[in-house]
């Protein structure tokens, strides 16, 4: 019964949606557009269906993902992520639509990525190159190059026809290969605030975890929850925080004054974005940061979870826990 009143409910969406999309043409009859004006409200009817349907198989945690996909196809038979008028949507649009679309056909079980699947199953470069690179720029400011990244680098090499792509990804891979857990952390010399030289191979021997913030950014939760882990976990026998401030050389006085006072367990470092490698080694794009050196030198992870996120508190220590019966310990 819920199923029939689901499907009553698209049926009507879908009478409705073409009436006010014609409204809006002065009336006119779906046989009088120009052939690719028919196909542009055709797409567009059928997004703001897909994203009606999304949002209530989110809502409704009931509703049969079969069945909804059955009405789908009856709606709409032959469409999928191939289908040329795709194209005819703006990349906004687009992108929604390819959400939606994965709202109701779960690729997820299919032991595929999301981006992916669009690779290896959507022709149109212009549809791959909307959904892939934006979320590809993304991921590699957000989580480094990791092993879901990476199998998707891979497969743009292997599916993509737009040399600009292929070369945009490869250009990435090489900026943030260096940073992949295991590698040598990149050597630093930065300021403290006592204007002497630190660097982090003068901690080798000690894990490190580094906080980047900005300079000018006032005290606030994320630089306050910073400061307080050496209380927290007691462990500054083992460990080294560093709290590294970026910033141009004219507000490095101003950093001083401010940190000046700060009379705890944390090193305060400053980094001359203008003149210092080290936005570039670390491949810093958003703030805060954070970032964890094991005590051999190696990067532990360079996109650490921040403090506060349920994570932190089982992960943050000598070893990541293998598995639940670890974490439980």
């Amino acid at each position: 019964m819920r199923v029939y009143f689901i499907g009553c409910i698209l049926l009507v969406s879908c009478w409705l949606m073409p009436l006010a999309l014609f409204a809006q043409e002065e009336g006119r009859s779906l046989d009088a557009f120009p052939k690719d004006s028919a196909r542009s409200v055709r797409i567009r009817e059928i997004k703001e269906v897909f994203a009606n349907v999304g949002h209530l198989m989110e809502k409704e945690r009931n509703a049969k993902r079969d069945s909804l996909q059955g009405v789908l196809e009856r709606l709409y038979p032959g469409f999928d992520l191939d289908c040329p008028d795709m194209e005819l949507l703006p990349q906004e649009m687009m992108v929604e639509l390819i959400e939606d679309y994965f709202k109701v056909y779960d690729v997820v079980r299919m032991n595929v990525s999301k981006y992916s699947y669009v690779l290896f199953n959507v022709k149109s470069e212009n549809v791959r190159n909307a959904y892939v690179l934006p979320y590809v720029r993304s991921a590699f400011e957000q989580r480094g190059y990791g092993k879901e990244l990476a199998e998707v680098c891979e497969n743009v090499r292997w599916c993509s026809k737009t040399p600009e792509t292929v070369k945009e990804v490869e250009a990435l891979v090489e900026q943030y290969r260096p940073l992949q857990a295991g590698a040598v952390a990149p050597e630093f010399v930065l300021e403290n605030r006592k204007g002497e030289s630190v660097k982090l191979s003068d901690f080798k021997g000690k894990h490190v975890f580094m906080g980047v913030f900005s300079a000018e950014m006032d005290e606030n939760e994320a630089i306050s929850r910073f400061v307080d882990l050496p209380d927290e976990y007691n462990n500054t026998d083992r460990f080294v925080y560093l709290c590294v401030c970026l910033g141009k050389a004219d507000v490095r006085e101003v950093w001083r004054k401010q940190v000046g006072d700060k009379a705890g367990k944390v090193d305060f470092l400053f980094c001359d974005v203008e003149k210092c490698s080290f936005v570039r080694d670390y491949c810093i794009s958003r703030l805060p940061r954070y970032i964890f050196v094991n005590k051999d030198g190696s990067l532990r992870d360079a996109w650490y979870i921040a403090p506060g996120m349920p994570e932190f508190s089982y992960q943050f220590g000598d070893k990541v826990p293998m598995n639940l019966f670890d974490m439980l310990k």
